[in-house]
């Protein structure tokens, strides 16, 4: 099977799934979850799966435009996302499932790959669980997000391939799976069946197929804060 080539130029249709907005983004819809079904039904509470309640829209500003994606909560103080939804980024928000918004406090920025690690300055309820071994092909894995910074969204597909990272500088291999995603969506979770983190989506062809950091990259970057550098904010 032949997969398309993805790239990180923002202007083209293969983008990394967390581009800038050239202008302020709109007000938070009414209701966060979406309209879809939510593929994997087990364990709902108030209508809400495991991943989507550790899911958070991310909206910042840089020096020249306002940023959005996702994170997600890898313990009660700290998120993870993407590096380049948040580097150079100020102001930055996080707003969980239920609406609560959050204010970013440290962010350290991966060294190796697109990784970012944001210092939450309120516990958050919700935690991840990583996963302890990694997908096999044909594995379904599911991801929650914000797509455009709107709704709360969940998608599965399956993991396709062990890829080269085409997208970033990373020298790690990265999942690539069958599932649409779109800008918005970079930093989001990728879980298991069992609803452990094994992967953080960063990159999309905007229709059929989805880069994520894989198991052991995020393994690493979790063990090895050395790895990182402070997300430079100041403008001029």
């Amino acid at each position: 099977m032949r997969y398309p080539a993805f790239a990180v130029a923002c202007a083209t249709s293969l983008m990394l799934a967390g581009c800038a907005l050239p202008v302020a983004p709109a007000p938070l819809p009414s209701t966060f979850i979406s309209a879809a079904p939510t593929p994997a039904t087990a364990g709902l509470i108030d209508g809400f799966s495991p991943v989507e309640r550790i899911a958070l829209r991310v909206r910042g500003r840089t020096c020249a435009a306002y940023v959005n994606g996702t994170a997600w909560m890898l313990d009660a103080t700290h998120a993870v996302t993407n590096r380049h939804v948040v580097e150079g980024a100020s102001a930055i928000t996080l707003t969980g499932y239920d609406g609560t918004e959050y204010t970013a406090g440290t962010v350290r920025l991966s060294t190796r790959a697109d990784l970012a690690l944001v210092t939450v300055n309120e516990a958050f309820p919700e935690v991840a669980t990583v996963a302890v071994s990694e997908p096999s092909i044909g594995d379904t894995l599911t991801f929650a997000g914000y797509p455009g910074g709107s709704e709360l969204t969940t998608r599965s597909g399956p993991f396709v391939s062990v890829a080269e990272d085409t997208v970033g500088s990373s020298a790690d291999t990265v999942y690539a799976i069958e599932a649409e995603s779109h800008p918005g969506n970079s930093g989001s979770p990728v879980v298991n069946a069992d609803g452990a983190v094994t992967g953080v989506l960063y990159a999309s062809n905007n229709e059929n197929y989805t880069l994520a950091v894989s198991q052991p990259t995020l393994e690493r970057f979790i063990a090895q804060p050395g790895e990182t550098e402070p997300n430079r904010t100041a403008c001029g």
